[in-house]
C-alpha cells in the first residue's frame, strides 16, 4: 500500500514540475521580449541622435561657407581697388618718366654746351701756356756730362767748360743755370742754362763740333709739344735699318747727330731704338713685381700674415677664384682692388677674378671692361717698361673640365679679345689658372714649305723663334708635368695660332725646371707672353705652396725691368717700384740764404701764374681752379727751396700695425707661438729636405691655419 501511494505522488508531482518550468520559461521569454524592445528603443534613440548631430554639422558647414563667400567678396573688392590704384600709379609714373627724360635731355644739352665752352677755354689756356713755355725756353741749352762737385758754382763751371772745351774766350752771360732731371750716362745730372743773348747761344751751338768723341753733350731745350710738331712736320726719309756691327759701333759713341744735324746725348735718347733693344740694355733701376695666384677663396686669407706679406712684396696682384661678389670689399692698406665677379650677389660664391695694385700706381694702370667672363684685362703705361705702347695684361681663370661652369669656348672667347687688343699693342701678357695641362709639347710651329706644299695652314703662323734665341731663352721648354688634357691642346693651339710663348720652364728661376703649380702634381697656372714683350722680363718663379696662400695652387711671381724715373713722372719724389718706398725732404730753413732763395724763384713761373690770374674769368672760378693756382704757387716756392737748401732722402717705414696682425686683438700669444713653430719647421725642411721634416711642416702649417681660423679670420672683408 505504501509503495502504491508513493508512486501516485510521484505521478502527480511530475506534471507540477513541468508546469513550473513552463511558467519560468514563459517569464523569461516575456523578459527577453521586454529587453529586445528596450534595445530597439535604444537603437532608435541613437539613430535620432546621430541624425541631430549630422544636421548640426551640416548647419555649421553651411554657416562657414556663407562666411567664406562673404570674405571672398570683400577680397575681390579690395583687389579691384588695388588694380585700379596700380593702373593710376602706372600712368603717373609714365608721365613722370617722360618729364624726367625731357629734363634730362635739356640738362644734357646745356651741359654739352658748357663742356664745349670750357673745353675751348682750357684749350686756349693750354695753347697760351705752351706758347709761354716755348718762349721761356728759346734761349735755353742743356749741357750733359759735366761732373758734379759739392758747393759748385754752376755758371762759372759752364764758363770754364765753354772756354776749355769749345774754345770760346768770350765771357757769356747767363740769366740762370742749374742742374735738373735724372742722371746721365756718366752718373751726373744735366745742366740747363738760359742765355741772356741769342748770339751767345748760336756761338755755342756752332762750336759744338769740338765735343766729338768726348763724353759731353749739348742740345737745345724744346717743349714736348713743340718737339712732337717738329717730328710730325719733318719730311726727311726714314733711316734704313742698320747692321748689327754698325749699330754696335755707333752705340758706343756718347754723341750722335739726328736728321737735323743737332748734337744730342746718345745715352739720354728716348727713341724707339730703346724699345727694341735687348733686355740687358734696359735700365734696371727698379723692378715691377707681379703676383699671380689661385687663392681658392680670399675671404679666409686676408688676415693671414703670410698672405699679406707675399702681397706686400708685389706691386700688382692678380688673384683668381676669389669667390667674391659685388658686395664684398677687400681692405688691405696701401692697395686698391678691382673685381670681376661671376655673380653680382649670391650666397654660394664661386669663381671671380681680382686685380690689386699699390695706390701710387693707379695713375699708370687702367682696368679694361670686356664681356668675356674668363679673363680680366688691364693695361700699364708703356713708359714704365721703356716701351712706346701700353702693356696689356689678361688675368685668366678657366674652370676645370667637366664641371658646372666649364666651357669648351673659353679659350676661343679669350682669343677673340686677345686679337682685339693685338691691334692696339703688341705687348700682351696672359697669366692665371688655365686648368690646361700641356706637358712638354711645343707651343710654336715652323712651317716647312717643301714638306707641306700647298696645304692650308692658315690657322697657324710662324713664330719668331729668333726672339727667344736673341734673349738666350730656350726654345724647348721643360715641365715636371708630362701629362696633357683637352684644355692643354686648346692652349697649345692658341699659342701656335697667335705667336705667343709659354714662359713656364723657360725663364728665370724656373728655366729648365717647369715646377708643378697645382697639388704638386700638375702644371695648370701659366704666364704667356708675346715675343715683343719678352725683353722686359727679368725673372719668373713658381713659389712654394702653402695652405695659408691657397688650398692647392702655387703662387707665380713675375718680375719686369722698369724705368725707375717713372715715379718722378707721376708723383715727385716717390720710388714706385722699390720694396721700401723713399721720399725726399727739403733741408731746414737757413736765414743766411734768404737772398739765394729769392734769386732761385723762377720768374718765368711767376709770370705764368700772373698771366693765369689776370686772364681767369671770375664768373667761372671754382674750387678746382683755386686749388690749381695754389698748387702752382706752392710748387714755385718748393722748387726754390730745394735748389737753395738742398734735399735729403728718407725711407718710408711701415707703422706698427699697418700690414701686420700685432694690432689685432685676436692675434694673441697662441697665434704667435703657432706661427713661430711653423716658420721654424719650414726652415728645418728647407735645410734638410726629407719626408719627416716635410710632414712636420705640413702639420704645423695646418695647426697654425686652424688657430687663425678659430680666432676670427675674415675681419677685413666687408
Amino acid at each position: 500500500m505504501n509503495s502504491d501511494s508513493s508512486n501516485e505522488e510521484a505521478t502527480i508531482a511530475e506534471p507540477t514540475v513541468l508546469v513550473e518550468i513552463l511558467k519560468t520559461l514563459t517569464k523569461m521569454e516575456e523578459r527577453m521580449g521586454k529587453i529586445e524592445r528596450k534595445f530597439d528603443q535604444i537603437e532608435r534613440i541613437t539613430f535620432k541622435l546621430e541624425e541631430i548631430q549630422m544636421e548640426n554639422a551640416v548647419k555649421t558647414i553651411n554657416e562657414r561657407n556663407e562666411q567664406t563667400e562673404n570674405s571672398f567678396v570683400g577680397l575681390s573688392t579690395v583687389v579691384d581697388d588695388v588694380i585700379n590704384q596700380c593702373t593710376g600709379n602706372k600712368q603717373e609714373i609714365q608721365e613722370l618718366k617722360l618729364e624726367m627724360e625731357k629734363i634730362g635731355s635739356e640738362v644734357k644739352k646745356s651741359n654739352t654746351a658748357k663742356v664745349t665752352d670750357q673745353s675751348n677755354v682750357i684749350q686756349k689756356m693750354e695753347e697760351s701756356l705752351i706758347d709761354l713755355k716755348c718762349r721761356s725756353m728759346k734761349n735755353n741749352l742743356i749741357f750733359s756730362g759735366l761732373q758734379y762737385q759739392k758747393d759748385e758754382h754752376v755758371e762759372e763751371k759752364l764758363r770754364n767748360f765753354l772756354q776749355n772745351e769749345l774754345k770760346i774766350n768770350h765771357r757769356i752771360e747767363f740769366g740762370n743755370a742749374h742742374r735738373f732731371g735724372k742722371q746721365g750716362f756718366n752718373g751726373t745730372r744735366p745742366i740747363v742754362a738760359r742765355f741772356l743773348f741769342r748770339k751767345d747761344l748760336e756761338m755755342v751751338l756752332s762750336s759744338a763740333y769740338h765735343l766729338r768723341g768726348k763724353p759731353f753733350g749739348i742740345k737745345e731745350q724744346f717743349h714736348k709739344m713743340t718737339q712732337q710738331k717738329i717730328e710730325a712736320t719733318n719730311q726727311s726719309p726714314p733711316i734704313p735699318p742698320r747692321s748689327k756691327r754698325a749699330r754696335t759701333e755707333s752705340d758706343n759713341s756718347p754723341i750722335r747727330r739726328n736728321l737735323r744735324n743737332n748734337i744730342y746725348n746718345a745715352s739720354t735718347s728716348t727713341s724707339s731704338d730703346t724699345c727694341n733693344s735687348p733686355r740687358k740694355n734696359i735700365s734696371a733701376g727698379s723692378d715691377l713685381n707681379i703676383l699671380c695666384l689661385n687663392c681658392c677663396g680670399i675671404k679666409s686669407r686676408v688676415n693671414y700674415p703670410e698672405f699679406k706679406d707675399i702681397i706686400d712684396n708685389h706691386e700688382i696682384v692678380c688673384l683668381v677664384e676669389t669667390k667674391t661678389d659685388d658686395i664684398d670689399v677687400i681692405n688691405l692698406p696701401g692697395y686698391e682692388f678691382k673685381m670681376k665677379n661671376r655673380k653680382k650677389v649670391t650666397k654660394t660664391r664661386s669663381g671671380g677674378i681680382t686685380v690689386g695694385y699699390k695706390e701710387h700706381l693707379k695713375t699708370m694702370i687702367e682696368i679694361i671692361d670686356t664681356e668675356c667672363k674668363y679673363v680680366m684685362w688691364f693695361q700699364v703705361n708703356g713708359k714704365a717698361f721703356n716701351l712706346d705702347k701700353p702693356v696689356v695684361f689678361g688675368v685668366v681663370y678657366i674652370p676645370p673640365e667637366y664641371t658646372r661652369y666649364s666651357s669648351d669656348e673659353a679659350v676661343n672667347e679669350i682669343e677673340q679679345e686677345f686679337l682685339r687688343f693685338s691691334n692696339i699693342s703688341n705687348y700682351i701678357c696672359l697669366l692665371g689658372d688655365f686648368n690646361a695641362r700641356t706637358g712638354c709639347d711645343d707651343d710654336f710651329v715652323i712651317i716647312n714649305e717643301d714638306e707641306h706644299g700647298d696645304n692650308n695652314l692658315s690657322d697657324f703662323i710662324e713664330n719668331p723663334i729668333n726672339a727667344l734665341e736673341a734673349l738666350s731663352i730656350p726654345t724647348k721648354r721643360e715641365s715636371m708635368d708630362k701629362g696633357k688634357n683637352r684644355y692643354g691642346n686648346m692652349l697649345l693651339n692658341f699659342c701656335k695660332g697667335n705667336g705667343v710663348f709659354i714662359l713656364n720652364g723657360r725663364l728665370g728661376r724656373d728655366q729648365n725646371i717647369g715646377r708643378f703649380t697645382c697639388r704638386n702634381a700638375s702644371v695648370v697656372d701659366y704666364c704667356i707672353s708675346t715675343p715683343e714683350l719678352l725683353k722686359t722680363f727679368k725673372d719668373f718663379e713658381v713659389l712654394d705652396s702653402s695652405k695659408l696662400l691657397s688650398d692647392v695652387h702655387n703662387p707665380l711671381s713675375i718680375t719686369f725691368f722698369c724705368d725707375k724715373n717713372l715715379a718722378i713722372a707721376h708723383a715727385e719724389n716717390v720710388d714706385y717700384f722699390s720694396k721700401k718706398n723713399t721720399f725726399t725732404k727739403i733741408k731746414r730753413w737757413n736765414s743766411e740764404k734768404i737772398k739765394d732763395f729769392q734769386n732761385n724763384i723762377d720768374v718765368e713761373k711767376i709770370a705764368e701764374l700772373e698771366y693765369k690770374l689776370t686772364n681767369t674769368d671770375l664768373t667761372v672760378v671754382n674750387k678746382n681752379i683755386i686749388n690749381s693756382l695754389i698748387d702752382d704757387l706752392c710748387n714755385i716756392f718748393v722748387k726754390s727751396g730745394k735748389t737753395t737748401f738742398g734735399t735729403y732722402t728718407v725711407k718710408q717705414t711701415k707703422k706698427r700695425g699697418d700690414f701686420g696682425n700685432k694690432n689685432k686683438p685676436w692675434f694673441d700669444e697662441e697665434c704667435k707661438f703657432a706661427r713661430q713653430n711653423y716658420r721654424k719647421l719650414k726652415r728645418r725642411f728647407k735645410s734638410k729636405n726629407h719626408s719627416k721634416n716635410h710632414s712636420d711642416m705640413l702639420n704645423a702649417e695646418k695647426a697654425y691655419k686652424n688657430i687663425l681660423d678659430s680666432k676670427g679670420v675674415g675681419a677685413l672683408m666687408a
